[in-house]
């Protein structure tokens, strides 16, 4: 009996991997790559707006490392571009088309994220405004 209670104990041992996978670790195949932004979403107040086309070469490049790079002003809703940004990301845990840009201190306020999400083939990013308030891109 010894004998089957050492085994069963060496088998759960054995059994229990440790899973040091995190949302901040992983990263979907299909957010990977370069998005261009060609959509952009600002509500007048009544939740009666749309998505309108704009002209740009804003781009949001999210690279395996959870790394997400800006080629401008990443804190503001913004067609024009600038100087690259580097950010990090992470996933939703639950949802694998969802989760968050973590800007740290590069807008100098603690807590500013930015939510995204993939929709069909667009990202959207979203923006902490008052009212809705959006980029669509397109992965180029």
């Amino acid at each position: 009996m010894k004998h089957y209670l050492r085994l069963l104990l060496a088998l759960l041992i054995i059994g229990c991997s440790s899973d040091d996978d995190t949302t901040t670790t992983k990263s979907n195949p299909n957010l990977i790559g370069t998005w261009k932004l060609i959509e952009q979403l600002q509500d007048p107040g009544d939740g009666n707006g749309t998505f309108k086309a704009v002209t740009s070469d804003r781009t949001f490049t999210f690279n395996t490392e959870n790394t997400v790079v800006v080629n401008g002003n990443i804190c503001f809703m913004r067609v024009d571009v600038g100087d690259e940004i580097s950010a990090t990301y992470n996933m939703d845990a639950n949802d694998a088309s969802s989760g968050k840009i973590l800007t740290g201190t590069i807008c100098n306020t603690s807590g500013f994220n930015l939510n995204y999400t993939i929709e069909g083939q667009f990202l959207i990013v979203s923006y902490p405004c008052i009212e809705a308030c959006a980029q669509k891109f397109e992965k180029l």
